[in-house]
C-alpha cells in the first residue's frame, strides 16, 4: 500500500484512473465538489472505490466544515454553519454553544456516513488571531484555547457519534499565518513563548485519531522548512510536545507554499515525518511520480491506519435523527440573535477582527436609569446613582421578562442577575426604611460584599469551564481495574424492496464469484517435436 491520499477527477471513475488505483493501491482518497453531484452518484461512487480495493474500512475523506468550507451543499445535502457561529453562541452560553457544535457534527457525520465516507478534514484548531490572513477567518472556532479545545472535542466526539473519523488541522497551528498557504509560504515569527497558546488546542487533543499539518515556517523552531517538511516541528514539537500520536497527514502538498517537484515534495514530507501524503488535484502524471518516490507503508503508519478507520462505519441511509440534531443546533444558534435583538452586547466576530470580551447584560429601563444591571450596581455603590428613584417593582417585571425569554438558556446567568436584583433590593430597603436598634452593616458595605461575591462566580464558572475541557475518567481516560459501566447499543433496521434486495445479491455475487482464467496456445514446439522435424527436413 501506498502512504498517500489521492483525488479523483469526475463524478465516476475513469477506465485510467480505475487501472492506476487498482495497481498503485493507495491508502485513501479525497472528496471535493466535482466529485459529489448527487446522493445517488456518491454512494456509488464511495462503493465503486470500495469494490475496487476489496476494503470495507477504506480511507474517504472530505473537507466539511461548514460555511465556506462545504463540499456537500444544498439542495441536495443541508447546510452547514461556520466555525465563528459557535464562538458567537459561546461568548454567550459556552454549554449551548458545545451541545450545539456536538449536534452539528453528528448530523454532518450521518449524512457523511451515509454517502459511505468515513474521514471528515473537521475541526480547524486555528486560533482566531487579530491581523491574521483570512484563509482562517470564519472557520476558527475562537481566540481563546480553550474555548477552540472544548468545541473542537465536541466536534470529534460528534463525528464519532455518527461513525466518522475527524481530523484536527493545522498543526502546529496557522491562526498567525498573514498569507493564504494556497498561493505563498507564511512565516510566523512569533517567540515560543507566544506560540504555546497555539499549541494548547492541540495538546488539548492530542488523543484524536488523525491529525494534519500547515505548510508555515516557525522561525522559533525551524526558519528554514515548513512545518510539513520539518523533521524537528514533526518529531519535537507535534509528537513531543503537543503529544499526538495519531496517523499524520501532509496538508495538500500540491500547495504553493511548498517548492519543488511534486515527487521532491512527497519524499521530503514523508522523510520529515509524515505517515501519509495528500494530493488533492487528480493528475495521473502527478499520481504516478508520488508513487514512484514513496516507499511502502511502513507497520507503523498502517497501525495508526487501522485504529482511525475502526471506528467508522457506513450507514445504509440518512438516518431520520439528522434533522432532529439540525433542528437542536439552530435551535441554539438563535440564542444569539435573540441576545441581539433584546441589545445585549455581543463580541465582535467578524473576519479578521480580534474577539472583544463578553458582556452578557440585563439591560433595565427603570425611568430613572437605563443600562445594565451590573453597571448598575456599581454606581449605586459608588454613590453615582439615586435609589430612590428605581422602581423596584419595575425591576422586578423586566427581570421576569428577561427570564421568559432567556432564563431556561442559560440559567447560572439567570441566577446570578436573581442575586443582583435581590441585593439591589435590599440596598434600597436599607436607604428607605428607618435603622433598626441592632446595627447592621452599611449599604455601602452590603454593596462591596455583593461586589465580592459577584467575582467569586465568575472566578467558579471560570473554574468549572475549565475543569469541563479537561479528560474526563470514562470517557477519556480509563483507570486500571475500573468497571467499563454502560455501553450504547446501536441495532441497524434494514428496510428494503424486492428489486434492491436482488441488486444487491447480484453485486456481492459479482464480487465474490471465482473467476475462470483461460491460458491462450502459445506458437511454440517442444523440444522433442523440434527435433524430429528437424530431422525430417534434414532426411
Amino acid at each position: 500500500m501506498i502512504p498517500a491520499i489521492f483525488g479523483l477527477s469526475g463524478p465516476v471513475l475513469t477506465d485510467e484512473e480505475r487501472a492506476f488505483f487498482r495497481a498503485a493501491d493507495p491508502a485513501g482518497y479525497i472528496l471535493f465538489a466535482r466529485n459529489c453531484i448527487a446522493p445517488e452518484q456518491l454512494r456509488a461512487l464511495t462503493d465503486d472505490l470500495r469494490s475496487l480495493h476489496g476494503r470495507e474500512q477504506l480511507l474517504i475523506a472530505i473537507d466539511q466544515e461548514g460555511g465556506r468550507v462545504a463540499r456537500l451543499r444544498p439542495p441536495h445535502w443541508a447546510a452547514y454553519p461556520p466555525g465563528a457561529a459557535f464562538d458567537r453562541l459561546y461568548a454567550l452560553a459556552p454549554a449551548s454553544a458545545i451541545e450545539a457544535a456536538r449536534a452539528n457534527a453528528t448530523a454532518m457525520a450521518l449524512e457523511l456516513s451515509a454517502m459511505g465516507i468515513t474521514v471528515d478534514f473537521h475541526p480547524p484548531l486555528d486560533l482566531r488571531v487579530p491581523g491574521a490572513h483570512e484563509v482562517i477567518g470564519d472557520r476558527a472556532l475562537g481566540s481563546s484555547p480553550m474555548q477552540v479545545a472544548a468545541l473542537g472535542r465536541a466536534i470529534l466526539e460528534g463525528l464519532a457519534a455518527g461513525g466518522v473519523t475527524g481530523c484536527i488541522k493545522h498543526l502546529p497551528g496557522h491562526g498567525r499565518s498573514t498569507v493564504d498557504s494556497h498561493e505563498t509560504l507564511p512565516v510566523v515569527s512569533a517567540a515560543p513563548e507566544v506560540l504555546e497558546d497555539d499549541l494548547a488546542p492541540f495538546a488539548r487533543l492530542s488523543h484524536a485519531l488523525i491529525g494534519m499539518t500547515g505548510h508555515l515556517v516557525f522561525t522559533a523552531w525551524d526558519g528554514e522548512n515548513p512545518a510539513t517538511l520539518s523533521p524537528f516541528v514533526i518529531k519535537h514539537i507535534i509528537r513531543e510536545r503537543i503529544g499526538f500520536d495519531g496517523l499524520l497527514l501532509s496538508d495538500d502538498i500540491d500547495m504553493k507554499a511548498l517548492g519543488g517537484t511534486i515527487a521532491e515534495r512527497a519524499r521530503r514530507a514523508h522523510a520529515a515525518g509524515c505517515d501519509i501524503i495528500l494530493n488533492c488535484w487528480a493528475r495521473l502524471d502527478d499520481m504516478e511520480a508520488i508513487c514512484a518516490a514513496l516507499p511502502a507503508m511502513s507497520a507503523a503508519t498502517a497501525e495508526r491506519l487501522a485504529r482511525a478507520l475502526a471506528p467508522t462505519r457506513i450507514a445504509p441511509g440518512l438516518a431520520a435523527e439528522a434533522r432532529e440534531l439540525i433542528a437542536t443546533r439552530d435551535r441554539l444558534l438563535a440564542l444569539v440573535e435573540s441576545a441581539r435583538e433584546r441589545g445585549s452586547r455581543l463580541p465582535s466576530c467578524s473576519a479578521g477582527a480580534a474577539p472583544r470580551e463578553k458582556d452578557d447584560a440585563l439591560y433595565l429601563e427603570l425611568g430613572a436609569w437605563e443600562g445594565p444591571l451590573d453597571l448598575l450596581l456599581d454606581l449605586a455603590r459608588r454613590q453615582k446613582v439615586d435609589l430612590r428613584q428605581i422602581s423596584i417593582l419595575a425591576l422586578v417585571d423586566q427581570y421576569l421578562g428577561y427570564i421568559e425569554r432567556a432564563g431556561a438558556l442559560k440559567l447560572e446567568l439567570a441566577a446570578d442577575y436573581l442575586v443582583m436584583a435581590a441585593w439591589l433590593a435590599y440596598l434600597k430597603s436599607a436607604l428607605l426604611l428607618p435603622k433598626a436598634e441592632q446595627e447592621d452593616p452599611s449599604p455601602e458595605e452590603l454593596a462591596l460584599r455583593l461586589q465580592l461575591r459577584l467575582q467569586r462566580l465568575g472566578a467558579m464558572r471560570e473554574a468549572a469551564a475549565r475543569l469541563m475541557a479537561r479528560d474526563r475518567i470514562g470517557r477519556d481516560v480509563f483507570l486500571r481495574g475500573a468497571p467499563e459501566g454502560l455501553r450504547t447499543d446501536r441495532r441497524i433496521v434494514w428496510r428494503s424492496d424486492l428489486f434492491s434486495l436482488i441488486q444487491a445479491y447480484g453485486q456481492v455475487k459479482a464480487r465474490t464469484a471465482p473467476r475462470v482464467y483461460y491460458v491462450a496456445a502459445r506458437p511454440v514446439m517442444t523440444l522433442e517435436s523440434a527435433l524430429e522435424r528437424v530431422s525430417a527436413m534434414l532426411g
